[in-house]
């Protein structure tokens, strides 16, 4: 019996031996992989800045998106025709001439490689930002410039209804040569400020455009530049509209986040006006390089005495868009751009001297590396007839 229990005792404890070192010798069980954190940052979706409400409701309303009981008073009567004359006279342009141009023109730069969205530089502009807009839909910033002032808003909410009415009366009386030839026609400009005062400046075009192109007002600024050419903003309300030099306007589409600006400078761009105002000289100067255009500048550019503003576009200029009213041809050649030229080129309308016709240019339109093939659309002086041309220059 003693036997059998030692011999049981003796069996247990190899047993508990051999298990002590089954278990020191099995191999260790890895740890759980650590759980990584995400280090990557949130992403902030910041909601687009609010419009003013006072300045959107004035572009609105002037260009017949005005909703009634949400804006100023209004005579609805009176607002239901303009709101349709105006509607059909843009669609028709639209068709016609605005999306063919930013589709030809939109293609071209594309083609040519060209950054579609720097700034861009239009010099005789009066207040025509809506061909702008459609040319070059992708830039951020755009400038014009024009003899014009900037012009100012009456305060709707204390005007009577007719004098509302009288006031978008006016309005589609000014847009009419924009709507029918594509450009404000000089002494029709001229007569509607200075004589029937139907337009107080450049102001009230721009933001026409900017609402029949679907877009937001943000912010108005007075601009004054300084003696040393920077421009200084003075933020705007519906208090203050007194403006110096220009205004500056940040827009975005009602859809988008991205804001814009369009910079109008009322000033004199002739030699003599540029050499007066030492201030301007040096913004000029100070200019990043740009996308330029030039449409219905009434020859202008061909003087000498407009060498400076020509000078700048030659200088600054990665594309550039003109009609034969713009800079002469053999500017073009000398500062080494490559043309491409469309339409049909002709001598000037009857309105200036046939002295003005480019020999050079018409050679260059019967040149097959130059010319590019007939237009789709109507811009310029003579939209009449099909005599019309644009010429594009990609600086080499």
């Amino acid at each position: 019996m003693k036997t059998t229990m030692f011999v049981g005792r003796k069996l247990l404890l190899l047993s508990i031996v051999f298990l002590l070192a089954h278990c020191q010798t099995e191999e260790p069980k890895s740890a759980p992989p650590e759980l990584k954190r995400d280090t990557t940052p949130a992403v902030i979706q910041i909601p687009p800045r609010e419009a003013d409400q006072y300045f959107t409701r004035i572009s609105q309303y002037i260009s017949g998106l005005a909703v009634a009981n949400n804006n100023f008073n209004f005579d609805t009567i009176f607002y239901a025709k303009y709101k349709k004359e105006l509607g059909s006279s843009f669609k028709e342009m639209a068709t016609n001439r605005l999306d063919k141009l930013a589709a030809w023109y939109g293609n071209l730069l594309k083609e040519n490689q060209r950054n579609d969205s720097c700034d861009v530089f239009y010099p005789f502009s009066g207040g025509d930002f809506l061909h702008l807009a459609y040319i070059y839909p992708n830039a951020k910033n755009y400038t014009m410039l024009a003899i014009e002032p900037v012009g100012y808003f009456k305060d709707l909410d204390s005007l009577s209804l007719g004098e509302k009415n009288e006031m978008l009366s006016n309005i589609n009386f000014v847009m009419r040569d924009v709507l029918n030839k594509s450009y404000f026609i000089t002494g029709n400009m001229s007569l509607d400020i200075k004589n029937s005062k139907k337009l107080t400046g450049m102001i009230t075009p721009i933001f026409w455009a900017l609402g029949l192109t679907g877009n937001l007002i943000l912010d108005v600024e007075n601009v004054i530049i300084d003696a040393d050419g920077v421009l200084q903003y003075n933020k705007v309300d519906n208090q203050f509209r007194k403006f110096k030099d220009g205004v500056k306007i940040t827009f975005r589409k009602s859809d988008e986040h991205q804001e814009k600006t369009v910079t109008y400078l009322s000033c004199d761009i002739s030699d003599q006006g540029i050499l007066a105002d030492k201030g301007f000289g040096k913004y000029l100067q100070k200019l990043n390089n740009y996308n330029s255009f030039l449409k219905a500048a009434s020859y202008l550019p061909h003087y000498s005495n407009f060498s400076i503003i020509r000078n700048n576009i030659l200088e600054k200029s990665q594309s550039h868009l003109q009609d034969d009213t713009g800079i002469p041809y053999k500017y073009f050649v000398k500062a080494q751009f490559e043309p491409r030229l469309f339409g049909r080129y002709t001598i000037p309308i009857t309105d200036f001297n046939e002295n003005l016709f480019q020999e050079d240019l018409g050679i260059a339109y019967t040149d097959s590396t130059k010319y590019f093939g007939p237009l789709v659309f109507s811009m310029g002086y003579h939209w009449r007839t099909k005599d019309q041309n644009q010429m594009v220059f990609f600086k080499k």
